[in-house]
């Protein structure tokens, strides 16, 4: 499962979010896209890990 589906399941935050931290990467921006929601502030840094928990 992507990191961008897990954020969604567990409502971390909402799909349009993770379009577009999707869209930023597209332009170009080489973070994963859960350095992305973080710094944008979509998903804070335990629901990052707990994603990244999940993801595996």
């Amino acid at each position: 499962m992507k990191i961008g589906e897990v954020v969604i399941k567990e409502k971390f935050c909402a799909e349009r979010d993770v379009k577009k931290a999707l869209e930023t990467q597209q332009k170009g921006d080489q973070r994963p896209l859960g350095e992305i929601l973080l710094s944008r502030e979509n998903i804070t840094k335990d629901q990052l890990e707990k994603a990244l928990r999940i993801q595996k």
